[in-house]
């Protein structure tokens, strides 16, 4: 058995690749929703807008705000657990990008909290 053509297969690269594989089967197999996630993840056709960088185009507002004390570091601190979660696994979390996803997952609470009709955007 051989790895990419060019000397023996790492036998526990390969355990890791089927477990990974296996642990990934049986995550979509009761989630349709993930499986659907993860097919258009494979395709290149996933979208997460709520984590994606800014455009750099002026089509995004930069804004400078103070956070409590410890914000930053508990934003830090989700970088490995959501780098790790099924649904964010296929992104690269960083902490400005956990900021900006609380940010939006916030407005929308006081938003379905305060406003007529429940849950707005924009």
């Amino acid at each position: 058995m051989t790895g990419r053509g060019d000397g023996p297969a790492d036998l526990d690269r390969e355990r890791r690749i089927r477990r990974e594989l296996a642990e990934l089967r049986r995550l979509i197999e009761g989630n349709p929703r993930l499986a659907e996630r993860t097919a258009a993840m494979l395709r290149g056709d996933l979208e997460a807008p709520g984590l994606e960088e800014p455009k750099m185009n002026g089509a995004e507002e930069q804004v400078s705000i103070r956070v409590p004390e410890g914000t930053q570091a508990r934003a830090e601190a989700l970088v490995p657990a959501l780098n790790e979660a099924p649904e964010f696994k296929v992104l690269r979390c960083t902490k400005s990008a956990i900021l900006r996803l609380a940010i939006l997952r916030g407005l929308e609470a006081l938003e379905a909290e305060h406003l007529p009709g429940g849950r707005r955007r924009g």
